[in-house]
């Protein structure tokens, strides 16, 4: 474990000298290294309590999901690079739907030649964990995959990153008020901010799909987005954090801020508390 922390040092240290003495892509870097320390602790504990994940006897399959875990957000080091470096050239801050990066591929090109990081079920995850599942499924990795036991085994640790990425982000959502700190709500128009959720959003979290982020417009709209997560979680463990931590609920109750139709809020709540 030691090992593995020391190798993702190297990819966060060579970002960080990378994007000079830029205040905002420094703290960006660090927060994503922190982000991956947590997410491995998160993904290890929903390990250890789902039985289809933890396998004494396969002691390599653990080593792979560790690494999936803790490497499955290394891209964001590569974006932060990417997006500093064209603000630089035209020496203004790009917008952050603007630029579009997939920081899944930008990972999957740091590791893919290392021996150590290139396995499929690692680089499978890393891909596809802030992809739509349906697009994992039908990606062209699992289609070809030789046998019935390494598709499950892409599927289980690709469900176990998803989930560990989503319950950090939900911590830091509650605790550290993130939703309104990010880039995406500093860019929000006055209106955007306190306006109620749109139609697209709302037509998406009814028929129980995650809802895309290029369809969201107001802060109501990232706040659904996020419930709409719960349509993904994919272990029992996973269900627990939640329930323990309460973030459904806070939530909703965040939304109802913002969502004046009382009607509306009540069939969220209805919808979100079966899952």
């Amino acid at each position: 474990m030691k090992q593995l922390i020391s190798d993702f040092k190297i990819f966060y240290q060579k970002a960080l000298k990378e994007v000079e003495d830029n205040t905002f892509y420094i703290n960006n870097i660090k927060r994503k290294y922190i982000h991956s320390i947590k997410v491995l602790r998160i993904g290890n504990k929903i390990r250890n309590n789902t039985k289809i994940l933890y396998d004494n006897s396969n002691n390599k399959l653990e080593t792979i999901a560790i690494k999936a875990l803790l490497f499955h957000d290394v891209g964001r080091f590569n974006e932060a690079k990417i997006r500093y470096q064209q603000e630089k050239l035209q020496k203004k801050q790009i917008k952050a739907s603007s630029l579009k990066i997939n920081h899944g591929n930008l990972g999957v090109k740091l590791l893919k030649n290392n021996p150590k990081y290139n396995d499929i079920r690692i680089l499978f995850a890393i891909k596809y964990h802030g992809q739509m599942i349906e697009k994992a499924i039908k990606s062209k990795e699992y289609q070809t995959a030789k046998t019935l036991k390494l598709k499950k085994e892409m599927l289980n640790i690709l469900y176990l990153v998803r989930d560990a990425d989503k319950l950090e982000n939900l911590y830091r959502i509650k605790n550290q008020n993130n939703l309104t700190k990010d880039v995406f709500y500093k860019q929000l128009s006055k209106e955007a901010k306190i306006a109620p959720p749109s139609p697209k959003v709302l037509k998406q979290l009814f028929a129980k799909k995650v809802v895309k982020f290029s369809t969201v417009y107001s802060y109501a709209d990232r706040l659904i987005m996020v419930l709409s997560w719960f349509f993904d979680i994919n272990y029992k463990e996973s269900y627990q954090i939640i329930k323990e931590n309460n973030y459904k609920q806070y939530l909703l109750d965040e939304l109802e801020i913002y969502n004046q139709d009382k009607s509306l809020q009540l069939k969220i709540q209805k919808l979100l508390k079966k899952y």
